[in-house]
């Protein structure tokens, strides 16, 4: 047996957890990736997950919950989807010329998309929630309007002992399976060794 052969076998935790989860209907529960800072949180969730399996969107340097909304649309809808819906809506037609105007324009699109543009097949990803500058409260209510509003799956990473304890007193309205993990070091050098050769450094 190779050793490519012998990687495939080895399922984790986490790979085994998402696995399960990645296919349920509308869970109503978010599941926390938590580890310390350097063990390969985010890598191993995508690791776990592929990408036309996620939408991803990263919560640091973003300043409102505007923005966490135009991410996600970005994420789910791409140009052309976005483009096609803010059409209708009066003087939207150039929204794509930026992010600044798209901001100022979210509301009126999330009333338009709600619930109607996301594929519910797909995991929503927030990471970097212990980095974000936006009140935690309104963090988690954003979520919890993904997770019960829309039905979404959703995975939250972060590394949770260097956060507050406002997110732990909530967590658990939200939260229904914590899974911390390690890191994968062989792994995570063989991918980075991957890239290397792919890219012919």
């Amino acid at each position: 047996m190779n050793r490519n052969h012998m990687k495939l076998m080895e399922i984790t935790p986490l790979e085994d957890y998402l696995e399960y989860y990645k296919n349920l209907e509308s869970p109503r529960f978010a599941v926390l990736v938590t580890g310390e800072w350097g063990t390969g949180k985010t890598f191993q969730v995508k690791e776990a997950l592929r990408e036309n399996e996620r939408y991803y969107v990263s919560l640091f340097g973003l300043q409102s919950i505007a923005e966490i909304h135009t991410e996600i649309l970005l994420k789910t809808l791409g140009d052309n989807g976005l483009a096609k819906l803010v059409k209708p809506a009066s003087k939207l037609g150039t929204i794509l010329g930026g992010k600044a105007q798209l901001l100022s324009a979210v509301p009126v699109i999330l009333q338009a998309a709600r619930g109607q543009n996301f594929d519910k097949n797909r995991v929503l990803i927030f990471d970097d929630l212990e980095r974000s500058s936006i009140p935690m409260l309104k963090i988690l209510g954003t979520i919890d309007y993904y997770i019960e509003q829309l039905g979404c799956k959703v995975i939250i990473i972060v590394n949770d002992e260097k956060i507050g304890t406002k997110f732990k007193d909530y967590k658990e309205k939200l939260v229904g399976q914590t899974i911390k993990v390690d890191p994968r070091l062989e792994q995570a050098f063989d991918a980075f060794a991957q890239l290397l050769q792919e890219k012919k450094y």
